[in-house]
């Protein structure tokens, strides 16, 4: 959902455009990225937002390779390494 934070476990590779040019990135493990599009489900790309820069990774990328946040005190929550799985699904139901 746009506007959700996670919190990477694992390192994921994200498409980034920069003066017209598109290259890979690593966003590393205990990265805070913010959903800024979308939803998780499906294989597709969502728009993230990592430091201040938007990005784009694939949703299913996020889905088992990151933890979601909580709404309240999200940058003080680490993440619990079990990925999104069931999270996703009961969210978007």
């Amino acid at each position: 959902m746009q506007g959700t934070h996670y919190r990477l476990d694992r390192t994921i590779l994200a498409v980034c455009y920069k003066d017209g040019q598109q290259s890979l990135v690593p966003v590393p493990g205990g990265a805070v990225v913010e959903l800024t599009q979308s939803f998780l489900d499906g294989y597709r790309t969502v728009d993230v937002n990592w430091e201040g820069k938007a990005v784009i990774m694939f949703a299913q990328d996020v889905r088992e390779r990151a933890s979601l946040l909580m709404d309240q005190g999200w940058n003080e929550s680490p993440g619990n390494g079990e990925g999104l799985g069931s999270d996703v699904s009961r969210r978007a139901s």
